[in-house]
């Protein structure tokens, strides 16, 4: 099943290798598997950059494209096996222990290693997330600002404005109190 602007070229190569093509009605993309999948993908890509810093540079999406299908593959279930993600069937389980996610475009800190900085140089690079990875345990992949380049490292710190640390209220604090408390009657002695 191909698009409608399919070119004469390929319709040739199609025939010739003794195979059969069917085009989709124009301006209708359901029917395209690769067009439904192109537009599933865009989809996920601009709610991937609606969460980056608004400063996260234009020239750095191409970046974050590989991590951004690998999540978008862990979350759609396989077409060969339903029972499992695209990304299991395609590369095996994900191990989240070894190589975590976070928030693609994110602001970060990156901590940098007391042996490749100054001795009164800062400890941190500023920077965006560009994603886990993928040749290192645990480490992260860095676009750092005042080097204009890529680096991986270990420890970073998220600047997300939607990231908030809980804290507990006073109400909170009496409620929890009230529920330990019930619970520990109901389970006393007579």
């Amino acid at each position: 099943v191909l698009d409608n602007e399919c070119s004469n070229e390929f319709k040739q190569a199609i025939k010739q290798n003794n195979m059969t093509y069917q085009l989709v009605p124009p301006h209708d993309h359901r029917r395209n598997t690769a067009e439904k999948a192109i537009q599933t993908f865009k989809g996920h890509f601009i709610a991937v950059l609606c969460g980056a810093d608004e400063a996260f540079p234009m020239q750095l999406w191409c970046l974050i494209l590989r991590q951004a299908e690998h999540q978008l593959n862990l979350l759609r279930k396989s077409r060969r096996k339903p029972n499992m993600s695209a990304f299991e069937d395609m590369y095996g389980p994900h191990d989240y222990n070894a190589q975590p996610f976070a928030i693609l475009g994110c602001a970060v800190e990156l901590h940098v290693m007391p042996g490749n900085s100054r001795s009164w140089e800062t400890h941190t690079k500023t920077g965006y997330y560009l994603g886990t990875s993928w040749e290192h345990y645990r480490c992260h992949e860095v676009w750092v600002q005042d080097t204009r380049s890529k680096r991986v490292g270990q420890t970073v710190f998220f600047q997300h404005k939607y990231i908030t640390q809980p804290s507990v209220t006073n109400t909170d604090a009496l409620m929890r109190a009230s529920e330990d408390m019930c619970e520990a009657l109901l389970k006393a002695a007579p």
